[in-house]
C-alpha cells in the first residue's frame, strides 16, 4: 500500500537498494487496504463453504461476501448481523477502495459473470481474491481445474475484462503451485500457471 503509486526508483530511494522488504509501519500499525480486505472476505466465504459442507456454493458465498464488504465501504459501517466474521473486524471494514469500476458493479441486482459482464473493468481491485483461493486449495478439497474456474468466475463478479480474471487465474495457480511444490523455481511455477490458464480459457479468448 505504501508503495502503490511509487516508481521503482522512488521505492529504492525511500527503502534502500532492495526496496521494501517488510511492512512499513506507522505507529506500529500496518495499514489494511481494500485489497487485503477483499482477500479476507474471499477466504471467509470459502471457509463458510467448508463449515456448511457446501463446496458447490463457493462462488455464491464469495458473491455474498463481496456484497457484505461493499456495504462496509459506506456509512454506517457498523456490521450488525453478518454471515461473515471478518465484518466484525474494524480494520477489515474501513473504507479504502479506490476502484470506482468495482464499486459500480454493486449497483446491479446481479453481479457479473464471464458470459454476462457488468462492466469492462480490468483494474486490480479483486485480484487479491485469487491469493485466498490459492491458499485455500488442497488436492483433497478440490480438483486443480476448479482453482482456475472458481478464480475466473469470482473475479468476473466485479471485473468484466478478461485481462482481470485471466491474470487472477495465473496468480492463483502460481501461488498454489508454490505452496504445493515449494522446491520448484518460482519462474517455472508461473510459466506453468500461464500454460494452465491458456489450456482452460484459450478456446474462449
Amino acid at each position: 500500500y505504501t508503495v502503490d503509486d511509487k516508481t521503482w526508483e522512488q521505492i529504492r530511494e525511500n527503502y534502500g537498494p532492495n526496496g521494501l522488504l517488510g511492512y512499513d509501519l506507522q505507529n506500529d500499525f500496518a495499514e489494511v487496504t481494500s485489497y487485503t480486505q477483499i482477500a479476507a472476505y474471499y477466504a471467509n466465504a470459502l471457509l463458510l463453504g467448508i463449515t456448511r459442507n457446501r463446496p458447490d456454493a463457493y462462488l455464491r458465498y464469495i458473491g455474498m461476501a463481496m456484497r457484505e464488504w461493499y456495504k462496509r465501504q459506506h456509512f454506517p459501517r457498523d456490521p450488525g448481523k453478518s454471515w461473515f466474521w471478518v465484518a466484525q473486524k474494524p480494520t477489515l471494514r474501513r473504507r479504502h477502495c479506490r476502484d470506482p469500476w468495482m464499486m459500480d458493479a454493486f449497483r446491479f441486482e446481479n453481479l457479473g459473470t464471464i458470459q454476462r459482464p457488468v462492466n469492462k473493468a480490468d483494474s486490480p481491485g479483486a485480484i487479491t481474491g485469487a491469493a485466498a483461493i490459492a491458499l485455500f486449495y488442497n488436492p483433497s478439497r478440490m480438483e486443480a481445474a476448479q482453482v482456475g474456474n472458481l478464480t475466473a468466475n469470482a473475479i468476473a463478479l466485479t471485473h468484466g475484462n478478461p485481462d482481470a480474471y485471466l491474470s487472477g487465474v495465473v496468480l492463483a495457480y502460481g501461488l498454489a503451485g508454490i505452496l504445493q511444490e515449494p522446491e520448484r523455481p518460482v519462474a517455472e511455477q508461473f510459466l506453468q500457471a500461464s500454460d494452465v490458464m491458456e489450456h482452460l480459457f484459450g478456446g474462449r479468448f
